[in-house]
C-alpha cells in the first residue's frame, strides 16, 4: 500500500516538544546557581532535578540524588550544546559553569522550524555520538555504528506499525542490542519514532540505568524524514568527528573563513514542509574570533611551568615545537594534543602531522580552535614515555602578536628527557 504525505509542520508541540525543552534547558544551565560537577563536568544534581520538573520530556523516575548520565535527554542537551559551541566550559572562582557563546544568541532569533533543525543538525553533524554513548554503562566504544546501515533499516520500515526488538534486530544485525536502544531513543526526542521498553527481571532492575527495547513505532513524519536523511544527508559524509576520525575529508572546510559546505544541511527537508514555513538559517556557527589576537598558554608537568605567548594565525604544531624548545626537549617523537585533559581516547584532539592519526596539528590555526580564558588541553609527547603536558590557556587579547612565539615566564628546571647511562646502570 502507497501511504501519502502531507507536509508536515513543525509546531512547539510537533513532531516532539523538543525545541520547548531545549529553551527551558538553555534558560536554566545559565542560571548563576547552576555550576557543574568538579570530577566530570556534569551539570549539578540540584540544577539536573530542577530542570526535569520543568521540561514536557521528562524523567520519570528522577530523583535528586540521580547524576546527569540518568536524564537521557538533558544529557543529550548537555552533549549538543557543547560539541555545536552553544557553551563553553568556563572556571569561576574554583567551579565550573556553562557559559553561553554567541551561538545561544543567535539560536534565540530563529523560528521554531529552524531551531528543530538546528538540534538535530548539533547532533547529526557536530556530536561525536561516542561521546554520549561511553557514559551509558553497558555500551562499548565496538558497539557504536561506524556506517550508515541503521538508518536505512529505520527508513524502510513503514510508519505506524509496531516493530518488535527481534525484527530489528535482525535487520541490523551488526548493532547491539545495547547501542540500538540508545540511539532510538535520541531520535524518539525529535518524534522521528516512538519506542516500548521490556519489562526487567528483579535483578535487571537492580542494576542502574539498564533498558531493554521491546518495540519501535516509526511515525510517519520520521518515515519521510529517515529517507530524506538516508538519501541526502548520510551520517559517514556528514557527521564532523566521525570524519576527522577515519580521516575521510569529504565536505571540506575554508579555514579563512566559516565552515564550507556544499549545500545547508536543512535543503533536502524543504521539500517535507507546508509551503508556508520559513526555513531560511540553519545551525548558527560560532565564527573565530581571534585569528589575529595573541593567546597565552601556561604549560606544566611535575611542579614545573612555563608560559608560552604565540599568534592566533599560528596552529599547534608550531605550539608543540615552543613547548620543545621552552623544556630542551630533542623533538625527536610524535605528540598529540587532547581536548579532553582526562581522556587519551578523546576524538577531540590534533595529532603530529607526521603520524597517521587526523586531524593534523598543523590542519587548524590556534586562533579558529574557539578557545576560551581558562581551557585546559592535555599535550602528550613521545607515545612510549608518555610526557603528560597540562596546557592551559591563561590569556587571550586582539593584540597582534609578532614572531612565532615567545616564552614569557619560567618555573623549575626542566625533567631531563632521557636518563643518562653509566656502568653502575641508570642515573
Amino acid at each position: 500500500m502507497t501511504i501519502h504525505y502531507l507536509p508536515f509542520k513543525i509546531t512547539e508541540k510537533f513532531p516532539s516538544s523538543i525545541v520547548t525543552d531545549y529553551d527551558i534547558f538553555l534558560y536554566r544551565v545559565q542560571a548563576p546557581s547552576s555550576y557543574l560537577t568538579k570530577s566530570k563536568h556534569w551539570i549539578d544534581r540540584a540544577t539536573l532535578y530542577s530542570i526535569n520538573q520543568e521540561v514536557q520530556n521528562r524523567t520519570v523516575e528522577a530523583s535528586p540524588k540521580m547524576d546527569q548520565v540518568y536524564y537521557p535527554l538533558l544529557n543529550f542537551f548537555y552533549h549538543i550544546s557543547l560539541t555545536a559551541n552553544f557553551f563553553q566550559l568556563v572556571k569561576v572562582k574554583n567551579k565550573y559553569r556553562l557559559q553561553g557563546t554567541d551561538i545561544v544568541a543567535e539560536y534565540e532569533q530563529l523560528n521554531t522550524t529552524e531551531k528543530y533543525f538546528s538540534l538535530f543538525e548539533a547532533f547529526w553533524v557536530c556530536t561525536d555520538w561516542l561521546d554520549i554513548f561511553r557514559e551509558c554503562r553497558y555500551v562499548a566504544q565496538s558497539d557504536i555504528p561506524q556506517d550508515d546501515k541503521f538508518i536505512t533499516v529505520l527508513s524502510d520500515f513503514p510508519c505506524d506499525q509496531e516493530i518488535g526488538s527481534g525484527e530489528l534486530i535482525k535487520r541490523a544485525k551488526h548493532y547491539p542490542q545495547s547501542a540500538l536502544v540508545h540511539i532510538v531513543r535520541i531520535l524518539s526526542f525529535f518524534g522521528i519514532l516512538t519506542y516500548r521498553l521490556k519489562s526487567l527481571t528483579p535483578k535487571e532492575q537492580y542494576t542502574k540505568g539498564y533498558i531493554k527495547l521491546k518495540s519501535i513505532t516509526v511515525t510517519p513524519f520520521g518515515n519521510r524524514f529517515l529517507k530524506l536523511l538516508d538519501k541526502d544527508r548520510p551520517f559517514t559524509l556528514w557527521n564532523t568527528p566521525f570524519r576527522y576520525f577515519t580521516g575521510y575529508d569529504y565536505l571540506k572546510q575554508d579555514f579563512a573563513g566559516d565552515q564550507f559546505i556544499p549545500e545547508g544541511f536543512v535543503e533536502p527537508f524543504r521539500q517535507m514542509l507546508t509551503t508556508s514555513t520559513v526555513l531560511e538559517k540553519g545551525l548558527p556557527i560560532l565564527k573565530p574570533k581571534n585569528l589575529n589576537g595573541s593567546f597565552v598558554f601556561k604549560i606544566s608537568i611535575d611542579g614545573t611551568w612555563r608560559t608560552i605567548s604565540t599568534s592566533g594565525k599560528s596552529t599547534l604544531a608550531d605550539l608543540h615545537l615552543a613547548i620543545q624548545i621552552a623544556y630542551n626537549f630533542d623533538n625527536d617523537h610524535l605528540y598529540s594534543f587532547y581536548f579532553d585533559p582526562d581522556r587519551l581516547s578523546s576524538r577531540k584532539s590534533y595529532h603530529s602531522p607526521e603520524g597517521v592519526e587526523y586531524p593534523y596539528a598543523d590542519d587548524f590555526s590556534i586562533g579558529q580552535l574557539n578557545l576560551y580564558v581558562g581551557q585546559e588541553l592535555l599535550y602528550v609527547f613521545d607515545y612510549g614515555d608518555l610526557w603528560k603536558f597540562s596546557v592551559e590557556v591563561i590569556e587571550i587579547t586582539k593584540e597582534q602578536h609578532f614572531g612565532n612565539y615567545k616564552i614569557l615566564q619560567q618555573h623549575g628546571e626542566s625533567p631531563e628527557q632521557y636518563l643518562e647511562f653509566d656502568d653502575e646502570g641508570w642515573d
